[in-house]
Order: C-alpha cells, then sequence, then structure tokens
C-alpha cells in the first residue's frame, strides 16, 4: 500500500495542471484565429487576382479571334448594329453582339454573286459576360486599321479594354495587345444646374490621368459644357442623355487615340404634370364639398440611382405645390405625406357662372432639386365650372317638416328665351336613390309639380312620402321640353348636364336630446359602460329622466309632439338579454318628456330607454301616383349606430 501512493503521487507530478492547460487552449486559439485570418486574406486576394486574370485572357482571347478575320480581310468589313460582317469572297463571317443577353457569337455564311448570305455553320459563342462590345472599322478601307473596344465585368469589377487591329497588308500580323485603359463608370444621372467631375474619379493603366481629352456630344444646350474633366448640365437642357467622351492624347500607330472611355449621362428632368379632380362627398358645387385631387408626375431618370455616390443628395422629383384662385370660395388641403395628392374644400356656394381654377406646380424644377435651382415652370390646371343653369334648387333640400325645414322645389332660370312656341311645353322629370349607392328609380314625369309653363316644381309633401326616415336619399329633376307628340326636343345634344338638372341630397330625420340625470346636453345617444347610478323609491315620480331636444325631418301635421314617437322600458335580465318590464313601472311622457314609477320592491338593475319614431309614410310609387301599402309604424331612431339608445341603472 505504501509503494502504490508513492507511486500515484510521483504521476501526478508529471502531468499538467488545470490552469495550465486553459492557459494552452487559449495560446492555441489566437494563433489559429490569426492563421485563419491570413488565410481568407490571401484567398480573398488570389481570388480577385484569378479573376482579373481571367476576364484579360478572355479579352485576349476574342481580341485575336477578331483578329483573325480581319488581318486578311479585304474592304468588304462593316460593323452595324452591334453586327460585325467580313466578306472574304464567296465567303462571309459574322460576329453578333447580344447587348440583353452579354453574349458574342460567331457564324459562318456563303455569298453568292448578288450578295445574298446563306448561313452553313450553326452560331458559335464567343464570349459572355460582356457589358459592351463594338468595332471602329471607318478606316479600315483606307488605312487597314480596326478600333475594338470590350468591356467585361465579373461580380465587382469592370474591366474596358481597347485594342488595335491592323490588316496584313498593312505590316501587321494580329491584334496588338492591351496597351492603355481608361476607367470611369459606364453611366451616371445628374440634374440641370448640377455639376460633376470626372477627372477626380478616372484612373487610368498605361496612361497619364492628366493627359486626356474630354467632350460632350448630345446636347441641346451650350451651357452644358465640360472643362478639364467636370462635366456642368445647363438648366436649360432638354436632352435625356449625353455622352461624355475622354481620350488619351497619346495616340497609336494607326493615329488613333491609345485608350478611350464614353460615359453615359442620364438627365434627371421633371418634363409633365397632370392633375385629375373628382367629387369626394358632399354636393357639387356646395358649401362642404370636398373634392378629392391627384397631380401625376412624369419626366427622364426621376428613380434614384442607389449604391452611388453622386446621388446621396436626392431629392425627390414627386412633389407639388397647390393653389387656388379664390380662397375666399375654396382652401386646398395637402397630405401631410404625399404633396401630389390634395383636396379642394368650398367654403361657400359656388355662383352660377364662375369657375373655381387649382394649379398643381412641380416643385423639383421650381428650385427645389439638388442645386436649388429653377429650371423650368412645370404646372398644370385643373377647372370647377359651374356654369348658368336653367334649373337650380329652391329654398334648400330637406324632408317636409313643420319645424326648421324647408320644402324640396326647384326654380327655373334664363329659360324663358328656349321656351318653345305653342304646342310645346316644358316637363320635369324626377328620380331618386338611397344615397349615396342605392339603385335609381325610373324617371317619374310631372311628379307633384306643375304641369303647365309656371316654370316651378314643388316635391312637398308628397313626393318625399315614399321615403323612409331613417335613410339619406339622392333626388334629381331635370327639365324637357316636348313637342305635341311627347317627343323630347330639348335638351339637344352638347347641352351640359347641370343646364337642366339639379341634384340634392335629402337628410335623414334627425333628432336630439336632453337629460341633466343621464348627463346629457343636446346629445344623440348614451353608453351602456358609462351608464349612470339614478336613486328611485317606489311609487314616487321620477324626474324628467330623458326630454327631447329638437325633432327635424317628421312633420307632425300641426298636432302634438307626442304623437310622433314613443319611449320603451327594458331591463336586463340574467343571461344578459334585455327584456320588457311592462306591469312593472308606469311610463309618463308629456310633451316630449320621459318620467318613471316603479310600482314594486325589487326594481334595482339596469336599465335602458328606446326611442322610436313614427314612420308615418308607408308609401309606395305606382307608375306616376303615389298609394299606401300599410300602416302607420314606429322605426328605432338610430338602430345601427345605436342612437336613441340611453342606459341608466336604478338604485334604491
Amino acid at each position: 500500500m505504501k509503494f502504490l501512493r508513492k507511486k500515484l503521487f510521483k504521476l501526478g507530478n508529471k502531468g499538467m495542471s488545470m490552469v495550465e492547460l486553459l492557459c494552452g487552449i487559449t495560446i492555441l486559439s489566437i494563433i489559429g484565429t490569426s492563421i485563419s485570418g491570413v488565410l481568407v486574406v490571401s484567398a480573398d486576394g488570389y481570388n480577385r487576382g484569378s479573376a482579373e486574370a481571367s476576364v484579360q485572357q478572355e479579352a485576349q482571347l476574342v481580341a485575336n479571334q477578331v483578329s483573325d478575320l480581319l488581318i486578311d480581310a479585304t474592304a468588304d468589313v462593316t460593323y452595324a448594329s452591334n453586327v460585325l460582317k467580313v466578306k472574304q469572297g464567296d465567303k462571309g463571317y459574322q460576329v453578333t453582339y447580344d447587348a440583353t443577353a452579354q453574349t458574342l457569337t460567331y457564324q459562318e455564311f456563303s455569298v453568292d454573286a448578288a450578295d445574298n448570305w446563306t448561313s452553313s455553320s450553326d452560331a458559335q459563342l464567343m464570349a459572355d459576360g460582356l457589358q459592351s462590345f463594338s468595332v471602329d472599322v471607318s478606316d479600315f478601307a483606307t488605312n487597314g486599321y480596326a478600333r475594338l473596344e470590350m468591356q467585361f465585368k465579373n461580380a465587382s469589377q469592370e474591366y474596358p479594354t481597347s485594342f488595335t487591329i491592323t490588316a496584313r497588308n498593312k505590316e501587321a500580323k494580329d491584334a496588338t495587345a492591351v496597351v492603355a485603359a481608361i476607367f470611369l463608370p459606364s453611366e451616371i444621372i445628374l440634374e440641370p444646374d448640377e455639376s460633376y467631375n470626372f477627372a477626380s474619379i478616372v484612373s487610368t493603366s498605361g496612361l497619364s490621368n492628366t493627359n486626356l481629352n474630354w467632350s460632350v456630344t448630345g446636347n441641346n444646350s451650350a451651357s452644358t459644357t465640360v472643362i478639364s474633366g467636370s462635366l456642368h448640365i445647363g438648366t436649360d437642357e432638354t436632352a435625356n442623355m449625353v455622352r461624355l467622351k475622354v481620350e488619351s492624347q497619346q495616340l497609336d500607330g494607326g493615329g488613333n487615340p491609345l485608350a478611350q472611355k464614353t460615359v453615359n449621362v442620364y438627365i434627371r428632368r421633371v418634363t409633365t404634370l397632370d392633375v385629375n379632380g373628382v367629387l369626394e362627398s358632399g354636393v357639387a358645387y356646395k358649401a362642404g364639398a370636398v373634392y378629392r385631387l391627384s397631380a401625376s408626375i412624369g419626366g427622364t431618370n426621376l428613380a434614384q440611382a442607389l449604391g452611388t455616390d453622386y446621388d446621396l443628395n436626392y431629392v425627390t422629383p414627386y412633389q407639388a405645390t397647390w393653389t387656388v384662385s379664390d380662397s375666399t370660395v375654396g382652401h386646398i388641403e395637402v397630405d401631410a405625406i404625399d404633396s401630389t395628392k390634395a383636396k379642394l374644400v368650398l367654403d361657400q356656394d359656388m355662383a352660377d357662372g364662375t369657375t373655381l381654377t387649382v394649379r398643381a406646380k412641380a416643385k423639383h424644377p421650381d428650385g427645389t432639386n439638388k442645386t436649388g435651382t429653377d429650371y423650368g415652370d412645370v404646372y398644370d390646371d385643373w377647372q370647377l365650372v359651374k356654369t348658368t343653369p336653367y334649373i337650380t334648387t329652391g329654398s334648400g333640400w330637406l324632408r317636409q317638416t313643420n319645424q326648421e325645414q324647408a320644402a324640396v322645389d326647384g326654380n327655373v332660370h334664363a329659360l324663358k328665351a328656349s321656351l318653345p312656341g305653342e304646342g310645346k311645353k316644358h316637363v320635369f322629370k324626377v328620380r331618386y336613390r338611397e344615397y349615396p349607392s342605392g339603385t335609381w328609380t325610373e324617371w317619374k314625369s310631372n311628379q307633384y309639380g306643375d304641369a303647365d309653363d309656371s316654370m316651378s316644381i314643388n316635391l312637398r309633401p308628397l313626393f318625399t312620402s315614399v321615403m323612409d326616415y331613417d335613410k339619406d336619399y339622392e333626388v334629381q329633376i331635370k327639365l324637357v321640353i316636348q313637342d305635341n307628340t311627347g317627343t323630347e326636343i330639348w335638351p339637344t345634344a352638347g347641352i351640359p348636364e347641370e343646364s337642366y338638372m339639379i341634384s340634392e341630397v335629402v337628410k335623414r330625420v334627425q333628432l336630439t336630446f336632453d337629460s341633466s340625470l343621464l348627463g346629457l346636453n343636446a346629445a344623440l345617444s348614451n353608453d351602456e359602460s358609462s351608464a349612470p347610478d339614478i336613486a328611485f323609491s317606489r311609487d314616487n315620480q321620477s324626474g324628467d329622466i330623458l326630454s327631447i331636444h329638437e325633432v327635424i325631418g317628421i312633420d307632425t301635421n300641426g298636432t302634438s309632439i307626442d304623437n310622433a314617437y314613443k319611449f320603451e322600458l327594458e331591463k336586463k335580465q340574467a343571461d344578459g338579454t334585455w327584456g320588457a318590464v311592462a306591469g312593472q313601472t308606469e311610463i309618463s311622457s308629456n310633451q316630449g318628456k320621459l318620467r318613471l314609477t316603479f310600482r314594486h320592491n325589487d326594481f334595482e338593475g339596469n336599465y335602458r330607454v328606446k326611442v322610436s319614431i313614427k314612420d308615418m309614410n308607408i308609401y309606395e310609387m305606382n307608375g306616376n301616383n303615389i298609394v299606401q301599402t300599410g300602416v302607420e309604424d314606429y322605426v328605432l331612431y338610430d338602430e345601427a349606430t345605436g342612437e336613441g339608445i340611453f342606459y341608466f341603472n336604478a338604485v334604491k
């Protein structure tokens, strides 16, 4: 046993402590992380270098293949619409660049004496991933020189290349290697009065950045210029795109620039604005009417170029300002989020024969673009025209009543000169529908108006009898002129509708209530969740729980207002439903006032009072006549919204 303990003790001294083990693991982790970082950087660098070498190799291969076609060619060489065609005797060769697919293909043809080309082989792929391809053969017939320019692109880098190809009879064997290149973005978007210094971002290979010639083409304005690589777009520039060209001052053996680059410079400009308006709510031309307006803005290159340095200060061109010609008649409310949307609100009725003009202007050309310079005036006008009509509304369009409502009628204006001669007469036609989206009735002639030429029409009281009290209705009246056979001879084509037709809305019945006990003051309804507690005692009549404050839109025919409404009392049952409490209470009403008397001891609980009105007009149209179809009935004041239902809690 002593030997065993000694042996174990010695072995323990030869092992590692926990602290030593943790330190060792930490050191190995740090070393491993450093090595992996170096490997990742090295791999990235290798991949980039490999990608560049691959693209350069592919560019050289394409150049050699094109050179093989041209090196022994005669003057029969053309390049147009991305197609290079080389003719050698009865053979033809075609190289086609597809800009959409970014591919280059090669195909052989046989050519007859009439220069008809017939394909003798399928198209073969020469290269892909090719952003641009062009061959300048303008000097080939005379000097034997052709200029080949291509631009390849991999995932992150563009590779523009230039080659000079010399025909063999000009003492050249194949395409010269890439000797120089100019690096710039292929396209950019600028705005009127904006400048961009391309000299600050240009880079070259095999050239000096300062020995370059700059030019601009395609501009319509003399104020669009380029000076030492700084391009300025004139405020009056109308072109959609200009081309910036940079060339090396150093020339090749053919006298051409050793390298060149073209940048497509697109112009951002607002050029059009169209305003549309439509009646959104209310009655046309009347105070309170709301017209929804929208401005549609168009132009060139209006979207932001994301991920670019030159468009970081982008100002959205989809903005507008609004004005109205007469601010006393209406005012503009611009949408808080989108200024191309607005509303015209009429503050007063438009007079006959007046025009209200709303103008929307594009803010972008009005000095709120990148440079804050006004480069034009792009706007559109929308007009609300109220012509002088032949008929207009009379003293208001509301339901028949004895209280605070006028008749439904119309009056004819400025029509005497247009009236026909003997044997002809004017006729009023009427129709109505539930507002705002019901189905129109058929037109009714001379409905409760005057059949002669007294030139007025009155729809009260019988016509509105067919309308339910709890609905809104739109009523239209139009004036026509008929001959003695009943044929309509006026209005004739071209006469605007508003000249012979009026349209108004007949409002629903309105009731308001007072109650100090229910906490109401000319209110329309109460809420069960806020029902007040009202103290009662058996056999003692309460005060005025509810009083009708105002009745609008119901004709009581001069009788007591009590004949036009009723109160119903209901109590909430144990299962949550409402039930009548007749026999347990007495309801006393006088001149629109509700009082309660409880005749039992167990009256505490939740109650509600339902107020109904008498629909005395149960009629329908039968042809041009109104016929009664039912007896008078009571309808809840506004069952859909709860208006006319009042809650309280009875307590001792």
